[in-house]
């Protein structure tokens, strides 16, 4: 008999002894640390790319195995759920869909996220079952649940560490965020996937921001309109350059020339950094700055106006006027500096952007 437990705007199946699935100890005996996560369903799905489900079921399988799972499968086929609100049912159907799978593994997982890009996740329901289809885990975390995570989902990359920190306590997992988590086969294929430049190019890369730090304070910069999801912003730019300026950092001017940074999205943050970075080398060699460098900021924030939402990352690409990479950063809410000033609107990201620049320069 299973049953349900309203707690905290969460929906938890309950095994008929009233013992939580998913609760601080496992339930089961634990045969092997092995699970195959199928692609991630989107609701709604409109405008989702086709690729899409099985990129954050990549994501998801990454952060188990730093977790310390031993196996991570992707599944090749996509369970598409019931029309239901009843985690019983959604979990069942899981369960049956999965009985009639050639399981490599001795588990499988079943994500469903509800949201759009501007919402964020609104809701996010997990199913683990075994490779018999029995259930093990099953959840609908509604809003008073995200909310009050470590780190409150709000992207595809924040919604899958929030997963796989639901479930880690079913095989004891370790904290997938710790430093010197191991990595294995889910993160060769995101390396692969990210476009992450040959050694080579990283190290001349960073040959050349040593030599920039000792000149860079008198050294002139372009800053052009920031890039946003939306399309871009020159006024943030303007108020980049003068801050840049008032923090000594270099010698900024703001340009109207719009860089026409268009790339697709995706759920590997480092794909999208690194097709950022290419984008804007591309248009620099293409049109050279007057100035010693060329800075653009790109913000990952929302069309939405709930203040309540950070912004999912802040990237850096600084290039010197033959478009090479001086400086390429990153930031996000697994990042100290991102998480001291947790950007929420243009200005913040500014905040953030110049406290990098400082940080990066003086390493």
């Amino acid at each position: 008999m299973v049953r349900h437990l309203e707690l905290f705007g969460v929906c938890l199946l309950t095994l008929s002894g009233g013992s939580t699935l998913g609760a601080d100890e496992p339930l089961v005996e634990i045969r092997q640390k092995s699970v195959t996560v199928y692609p991630i369903v989107v609701t709604p799905s409109k405008d989702i790319p086709a690729s899409f489900p099985m990129r954050v079921a990549e994501v998801v399988g990454l952060f188990l195995e730093r977790g310390g799972m031993e196996s991570v499968e992707i599944g090749d086929v996509t369970f598409s759920p019931p029309d239901t609100d009843d985690a019983t049912t959604l979990a069942a159907a899981f369960g049956e869909f999965i009985a009639k799978q050639p399981l490599k593994t001795e588990y499988a997982l079943f994500c469903q996220m509800f949201g759009t890009p501007k919402t964020g996740p609104q809701e996010i329901r997990t199913v683990v079952v075994d490779k018999t289809g029995k259930v093990i885990f099953a959840e609908r975390a509604g809003q008073k649940l995200l909310s009050r995570s470590t780190n409150p989902p709000n992207d595809p990359m924040t919604a899958s560490v929030f997963v796989v920190n639901r479930v880690r306590t079913i095989w004891q997992l370790a904290d997938p965020l710790r430093e010197g988590a191991p990595e294995g086969k889910m993160a060769q294929i995101m390396r692969e996937r990210s476009g992450l430049p040959p050694d080579e190019e990283l190290a001349a890369m960073h040959e050349r921001l040593k030599s920039v730090k000792d000149k860079i304070a008198a050294s002139t910069v372009t800053v052009y309109p920031v890039h946003l999801w939306q399309g871009s912003d020159e006024s943030s730019a303007v108020q980049l350059a003068r801050m840049l300026n008032e923090q000594g950092i270099c010698q900024a001017k703001a340009s109207a020339t719009d860089a026409k940074i268009r790339i697709a999205g995706d759920p590997n943050e480092q794909k999208v950094l690194w097709d950022t970075a290419r984008s804007f080398r591309e248009f620099v060699r293409r049109n050279p700055p007057e100035t010693q460098y060329a800075l653009l900021a790109d913000y990952g924030l929302s069309p939405s106006t709930d203040a309540t939402r950070s912004a999912n990352h802040v990237h850096l690409v600084l290039c010197d006027p033959a478009g090479d990479w001086v400086l390429v950063d990153y930031q996000n809410s697994h990042h100290p500096d991102f998480q001291s000033v947790d950007p929420k609107s243009r200005d913040d990201c500014n905040r953030l952007a110049v406290l990098r620049l400082k940080h990066r320069l003086s390493e």
